[in-house]
């Protein structure tokens, strides 16, 4: 599992390194957005795409397909909120 943190580079992390990431067949790939407080969950690699993608905000939780016993809470994963 490959988990960027995007402040600046999120349109980068998935139009441009997201497709890699799915032509390698890496089975999921998390991308926490800082600015929205958003995590992507790609999954389902086809291709140079995901079949896959879902958008998670606090109060959501998400388990890893390597590890579906454990759970995370996109609270947990996205850390204190950022108050600018």
């Amino acid at each position: 599992m490959v988990t960027p943190v995007s402040d600046s580079s999120l349109r980068y992390d998935r139009e441009e390194k997201a497709p890699l990431y799915a032509a390698a067949g890496i089975p999921e790939v998390w991308i926490e957005d800082a600015k929205q407080d958003v995590l992507y969950v790609y999954r389902d690699p086809r291709s140079n795409s995901y079949a896959v993608c879902t958008e998670l905000h606090r109060g959501d939780s998400v388990s890893p397909i390597a590890f579906p016993e454990i759970q995370f809470t996109i609270d947990y994963l996205l850390g204190e909120p950022i108050i600018e």
